[in-house]
């Protein structure tokens, strides 16, 4: 009786759900959300290491702690699903990241 339990736990643990997309890997395929597309927020990004994202004149970007920095309110515009364009509003930056991983202020077309 113990293992018909475990069986059928494991069996709704790992059953599909009505519907599910899935692909041959057993990934369920990226949903598409059109209407979001272009959508366009002004947001302050906070870590969980209570910095606000910031992106001053120079480009440097950094975290802060002040809340009301002018540089810290950041454009965050959806190109497509899983991409999105971060872009601070007060002095015009993109947010771009090296290939070493670290973060910089970009002007459009800039490399």
């Amino acid at each position: 009786m113990r293992c018909r339990l475990w069986l059928g736990l494991a069996w709704l643990l790992l059953a599909r759900a009505p519907g599910a997309a899935r692909t041959s890997s057993g990934l369920r395929r990226p949903r598409s959300y059109p209407h979001l597309e272009g959508d366009v927020r002004w947001r302050r990004l906070f870590s969980s290491t209570h910095f606000f994202l910031r992106v001053d004149p120079s480009g440097l970007v950094q975290g802060t702690r002040w809340c009301h920095s002018p540089d810290s309110i950041i454009e965050i515009r959806s190109i497509r699903v899983g991409v999105v364009a971060l872009k601070a509003v007060h002095t015009g930056f993109f947010v771009a990241m090296s290939r070493r991983g670290h973060l910089y202020g970009s002007v459009p077309g800039a490399h």
